[in-house]
């Protein structure tokens, strides 16, 4: 486990850093170009390669997002003490934080929207997680405050188990909420046979529970078998497969847009994240640091800025993504490492660690 200077894991400060210019990546590219069948037709073949092998990148943020929250808290030994201490010490401080995230965003949101009604009670019901964000972007909040409130239970029932152990269980919620719905779009556009996944499987955080569940195993001991290049080697493929699965799509008529609940991508993010772990040479490095630090930050607050140099710039351009994607993250990472300098802010509000 390499560490650095705080006893900070040198490999996840490098994939908080990757995943939070994933995020900045896919909201720019979905904000330039519409992901949709009569627009992708539209589009060259350079458009094709480009933009849906930057919008299937950008997917890798929020995997890396759970996996290292896995990998982090899933470890870690709880009893009554030290459950209580973690709802008061991480669980209330990620509610705080995503709730101005949701307000402050929200305002802008609906700001923008001059003919959406009762934005107050909007707002307010989604503050209080009783109602949807009224900015889509933010939806990885409310899935990441619900997911934490049951950290504790998950670690316990890692630590008495073993992963063979849990593998069925685990199998047939990878079946539910990865394989089936990832091939049911596919089917019904081909061979038109629908199959819709009605297990519940609420109890392990559906897909997303899955990607904190194998950070908790991977944090416990449980590694692939090949070294990390060869791990780099077979993500890449992985990944390769979640662009060829988005291509098949629109060319039989579905904007098959991956999402969390892809395998190929599961299995991508996982191969990523493995072969980090088995890098003893990362060294430590004050930006990579600084960028991981202020990755909540940025997160909850890049949209507004990103949509400011959206609006100025060409729509449907190539150039108009790339040129989008540094402007937004180094000002949205100056005003956060700046408001983090404040305790206050650093703990409740960005959560700056």
């Amino acid at each position: 486990m390499q560490q650095g200077n705080g006893d900070r894991i040198v490999f996840l400060d490098y994939l908080r850093a990757i995943a939070i210019v994933c995020v900045v990546i896919v909201h720019a590219a979905e904000s330039v170009y519409r992901f949709r069948v009569a627009e992708y037709m539209g589009w060259t073949a350079f458009e094709r390669v480009v933009m849906v092998g930057l919008f299937d990148l950008g997917r890798m943020s929020v995997p890396f997002f759970f996996l290292i929250s896995g990998y982090l808290l899933l470890t870690r030994r709880y009893d009554d003490e030290r459950c209580c201490r973690f709802w008061r010490r991480n669980w209330l401080p990620l509610v705080t934080a995503s709730s101005f995230a949701i307000l402050s965003v929200g305002v802008w949101a609906l700001w923008r929207d001059l003919a959406h009604g009762g934005a107050w009670k909007i707002l307010a019901k989604a503050g209080l997680y009783v109602g949807p964000v009224p900015c889509g972007i933010l939806w990885f909040l409310p899935v990441m405050v619900g997911l934490y409130a049951c950290i504790p239970v998950v670690a316990v029932a890692l630590e008495r188990f073993r992963p063979r152990t849990l593998l069925p269980p685990l199998g047939v919620a990878m079946l539910m909420t990865m394989v089936i719905p990832t091939l049911s779009p596919l089917l019904r556009r081909t061979v038109h046979i629908g199959a819709d996944a009605v297990l519940s499987i609420g109890w392990v955080g559906g897909c997303y529970g899955l990607y904190v569940i194998a950070g908790g195993m991977m944090g416990r001991g449980m590694k692939l078998p090949t070294r990390a290049g060869g791990n780099l080697v077979l993500g890449g493929v992985f990944f390769l497969a979640v662009v060829g699965y988005t291509w098949l799509g629109y060319a039989c008529g579905v904007a098959a847009n991956v999402w969390y609940s892809s395998p190929l991508l599961f299995a991508a993010s996982v191969c990523v994240f493995d072969a980090f772990s088995k890098m003893p040479n990362l060294q430590p490095c004050g930006v990579i640091r600084s960028l991981a630090s202020c990755s909540f930050g940025i997160y909850a607050l890049h949209y507004p800025i990103l949509i400011f140099f959206v609006d100025r710039s060409p729509r449907n351009s190539v150039l108009s993504v790339l040129a989008a994607i540094p402007a937004t993250l180094l000002v949205t990472w100056g005003i956060v490492a700046v408001a983090a300098r404040c305790r206050f802010l650093a703990r409740w509000v960005l959560l700056a660690k």
